[in-house]
């Protein structure tokens, strides 16, 4: 019985053209068998079409090419009509029970990033791998290495933006005016906003600013924050709330807000 594509060579070898590839690329005209093949096994091997001549070693390309008989691979190769490669693709993604992902594949994937990945990394290209592993595990041919990372992107940008919403639902109104406060200047100090004040270094010690941390502190008291607030946030999303807090100026914070 011949092998089907989806199936490994005995050998666990990607790139070894078995018994079932063989008879689906003698099917195809002498002109296009050796481009065929190559669809083929970088499909099994990476789970995507080349992108560029370059994903193709020469060494690589010589050994299909002697698969099939060929001495010269360079000077057997011709190029392809674009409508046959459409073709060749499409048999090769159903024989791989492989399809192209869609826009709303792409929203699902972002959401899966966001919900079970970008807590653990912020890496974009690790969670540009995380994306091409998941959509080999869901049957979908991923998306070129430059879309993937806007997508790892989204991914973070709505993350940050589902952390910051759920954060200031469960804040009392009372609680987000007085935060809203501390970002605009005030009367008093027209050219400085409280949250640079707190942010201040307390200097040498004294007891001046012994009584200007102490000044901080009832401040930040004042807001009354709750107790549980960042219960279920990670030890990392607050350590880069901090420092986004810390450096940027209060307009960039309300501007975000």
């Amino acid at each position: 019985m011949d092998r089907t594509p989806d199936q490994r060579p005995p050998s666990d070898d990607p790139w070894r053209l078995s018994e079932g590839d063989r008879a689906l690329v003698s099917a195809k005209p002498k002109r296009a068998r050796l481009e065929f093949a190559v669809l083929l096994l970088f499909f099994r091997a990476h789970g995507r079409f080349p992108r560029a001549s370059t994903d193709i070693a020469p060494a690589l390309l010589i050994r299909i090419a002697r698969q099939l008989g060929l001495v010269s691979p360079v000077a057997v190769r011709r190029p392809v009509p674009l409508r046959t490669l459409k073709r060749y693709r499409a048999e090769i993604r159903a024989l791989f029970r492989t399809r192209q992902a869609t826009v709303r594949d792409a929203d699902d994937l972002v959401g899966w990033l966001r919900d079970h990945v970008v807590a653990t990394t912020r890496d974009i290209d690790d969670l540009a791998g995380g994306l091409e592993a998941q959509c080999r595990t869901l049957g979908l041919e991923p998306p070129s290495e430059s879309r993937a990372r806007r997508l790892a992107r989204s991914a973070v940008h709505a993350y940050d933006e589902q952390f910051c919403a759920r954060i200031h639902s469960h804040l009392p109104i009372v609680a987000r005016e007085r935060l809203d406060a501390l970002l605009q200047a005030s009367a008093v100090a027209p050219a400085v906003a409280p949250i640079v004040w707190l942010r201040n270094d307390p200097g040498r010690p004294s007891l001046n600013s012994l009584r200007e941390e102490m000044a901080k502190l009832g401040l930040l008291r004042g807001l009354e924050l709750p107790a549980d607030l960042f219960d279920r946030v990670l030890p990392g999303e607050l350590e880069r709330g901090r420092q986004r807090v810390t450096v940027e100026a209060p307009h960039e914070l309300l501007a975000r807000h």
